[in-house]
């Protein structure tokens, strides 16, 4: 976070941060609206709620993503179960599929883009080996 924001400016921005709105973040800050509006426009203060989003954003995504074996396990045994209401199981089936088409589009950008970023020389070429 930028040092040179006020204690009421980095209180704002963990207030806003934690979803409060922006009428209720100026009263808890003493501060008017127009104030708050006024620092949403500046860069350091934009940048500090920015890096905030995405700091918060990447502890969300590590969360997710250390319940997706859980997640598949399940849908698994949902659809493997004989037992199960056949909807059920065409549904966890469908989830399965989803998952596994959107993972392989995104692994199969993401290796796109990386011989494109080293074509431009944005990204150094494996050497071979």
């Amino acid at each position: 976070m930028p040092t040179n924001l006020t204690p009421k400016q980095t209180k704002a921005i963990g207030l806003l941060g934690a979803g409060m709105n922006k009428t209720d973040t100026a009263q808890e800050c003493g501060i008017s609206r127009e104030t708050l509006y006024q620092w949403l426009h500046q860069d350091d203060f934009n940048a500090a709620l920015r890096d905030l989003h995405r700091r918060q954003g990447r502890l969300s995504f590590s969360r997710a993503l250390s319940l997706v074996d859980d997640a598949l396990a399940t849908l698994s045994e949902i659809m493997t179960n004989p037992d199960q209401d056949p909807r059920c199981r065409v549904a966890a089936a469908s989830k399965l599929l989803s998952f596994a088409s959107t993972t392989f589009f995104d692994l199969d950008s993401e290796e796109r883009l990386m011989k494109v970023e080293q074509e431009l020389g944005l990204r150094e070429k494996p050497k071979a080996g």
